[in-house]
């Protein structure tokens, strides 16, 4: 961390999963986050198990596996404090 930004590798994206399917989501869900993502809304970072939470702007790049949308890889775009 330092000034102006958070640099962190982002290993697992989840909305209510087991770490079984942790990046995959059917695309109900998909559009779901897509559409939120689209409209501004920010997302939690979790770090050290949920002892630290940020509220993030991911920039998500999906793909398919066996058909379904996952995440492959996520850029953290902004974090967000509060004032």
């Amino acid at each position: 961390m330092r000034a102006g930004s958070v640099d962190v590798t982002v290993v697992a994206v989840r909305q209510g999963k087991s770490v079984e399917g942790m990046n995959a989501f059917d695309r109900s869900v998909r559009h779901r986050i897509a559409e939120g993502l689209a409209t501004g809304s920010s997302v939690h970072l979790e770090l050290g198990g949920g002892e630290e939470v940020y509220s993030v702007t991911p920039v998500l790049s999906w793909s398919r596996d066996n058909g379904e949308p996952i995440v492959d890889d996520v850029e953290i775009e902004d974090v967000v404090f509060e004032e």
